[in-house]
């Protein structure tokens, strides 16, 4: 090939696949004696790279479960605080005549509000920023990125994780705040 100095570099071999096993002892049987040289096949660079893909979709989920917890615990935060600051106001709605069961209701309806609010930004935020992740990889040739699509599974778990997490922690927080008698309540001050 009349390769001088030092170069690096990848030559591609084509052939039909039943002929591949014996082109690929040719040319180890032709290369033999070269150093410098390495033959592999492309079965071989093909579970390599689906090997990288699956350890870089691992990394980035935990990266995002972790971005979620962290987003929860704001939300719980702020569910947490809502109640704390409206706990007078909840006592006098139940002295008036508000029952424990609409109580629960106004909670459960709040987390879902804010659920809701969260799942919104999250999806009218992530998916343009996923696309634009995405044609910068295939741009940019990164793990032979060409076809998008929408993580519909993904968004549908993130959802039903969220609206679970939200019922459970609106059923504590009401069942926290039903154990305060109704006068302790009303009494009060932030």
């Amino acid at each position: 090939m009349g390769l001088t100095g030092a170069t690096t570099g990848w030559l591609w071999v084509n052939c039909r696949p039943e002929d591949a096993a014996e082109v690929g002892m040719e040319l180890k049987q032709l290369l033999a004696e070269t150093e410098h040289v390495e033959i592999t096949e492309y079965e071989r660079q093909l579970e390599l790279a689906a090997s990288a893909v699956k350890i870089t979709k691992i990394g980035c989920y935990l990266f995002l479960v972790i971005l979620g917890l962290i987003g929860f615990m704001n939300l719980a935060n702020t569910m947490i605080m809502n109640i704390i600051t409206k706990k007078q106001e909840y006592g006098i709605l139940q002295a008036v005549g508000m029952t424990n069961r609409q109580l629960n209701a106004s909670l459960q309806l709040q987390g879902m509000l804010f659920s809701a609010g969260t799942v919104l930004v999250a999806i009218l935020t992530g998916l343009p920023i996923g696309y634009a992740v995405f044609c910068y990889g295939k741009e940019n040739a990164v793990f032979g990125l060409n076809v998008y699509h929408i993580p519909v599974w993904e968004i549908a778990g993130m959802v039903i994780a969220i609206g679970l997490l939200q019922a459970l922690l609106s059923f504590l927080l009401s069942r926290n705040l039903k154990k305060e008698s109704l006068v302790e309540r009303i009494r009060y001050q932030e």
